[in-house]
C-alpha cells in the first residue's frame, strides 16, 4: 500500500502538470479525455471505520437541519454508503446548487456537507468525496456550443476526524 504523502505528492505533481495543458483553449472532447484520464482511485484513501449495527436518533439541532428533518430522518434508517460507518443524504436547494449531510450512524451526529454544482461521488469502503463528479459535468455540457464554465471545478476532499481536507483541485475548464 502507498504511503499517503506519496500519494499526494503525485497528486501535486499531476495537478502542476495539467495547469501547464490546460493554460490554452480546448474543445469539449479534449477536456473529457484528460478528465476521464485522471485517476483518483477511492482504495487510496480506505476507511477506518466501522458501523456498530444500531441505529440512532439523529441529532437535527439547526435550522438548516429542521428543513430537511423528514429526509434525514428517513435516510438515518438505512445503512451506511460511505466511510464505513456513515451515511450521506444529498439533496437539491434552489440555483443548481446541491448540498449533503454526513449522518453518523454510531451517535447520531449530522455533519453538514459541501456545496455542489454538479453532484458528489463517494464510497462506502473509503473517506475520499469527489466534488462535482466530472461524468456529471461533462454530461451536463455535452453538446452546449459555449465553453464549461471556468468557476467550476472538481475538487478531491478526505472526510477525516468529522472534518473536510482539501487534497486536490482540479479545474480543467479554465480556459
Amino acid at each position: 500500500m502507498f504511503n499517503k504523502n506519496i500519494i499526494l505528492v503525485i497528486m501535486i505533481l499531476c495537478v502542476l502538470s495539467f495547469q501547464i495543458v490546460f493554460s490554452q483553449d480546448l474543445t469539449f472532447e479534449e477536456v473529457q479525455l484528460i478528465v476521464q484520464n485522471i485517476n483518483i482511485d477511492f482504495s487510496m484513501f480506505p476507511t477506518k471505520n466501522t458501523w456498530n449495527n444500531e441505529y440512532h436518533v439523529p441529532i437535527i439541532n439547526t435550522n438548516f437541519k429542521r428543513e430537511f428533518q423528514e429526509l434525514i430522518i428517513e435516510e438515518s434508517r438505512q445503512p451506511p454508503n460511505f466511510d464505513g460507518k456513515y451515511r450521506i443524504i444529498t439533496f437539491g436547494y434552489g440555483s443548481g446548487a446541491q448540498y449533503f449531510f454526513i449522518i453518523d450512524l454510531n451517535n447520531g451526529n449530522i455533519y453538514e456537507g459541501i456545496p455542489s454544482t454538479h453532484g458528489i461521488r463517494y464510497n462506502v469502503n473509503s473517506s475520499l468525496i469527489i466534488i462535482n463528479d466530472s461524468d456529471i459535468i461533462l454530461n451536463n455540457w455535452r453538446g452546449w456550443d459555449e465553453n464549461i464554465p471556468n468557476w467550476i471545478s472538481i475538487d478531491y476532499v478526505l472526510w477525516e476526524n468529522n472534518d473536510f481536507k482539501l487534497l486536490l483541485t482540479i479545474n480543467p475548464f479554465n480556459n
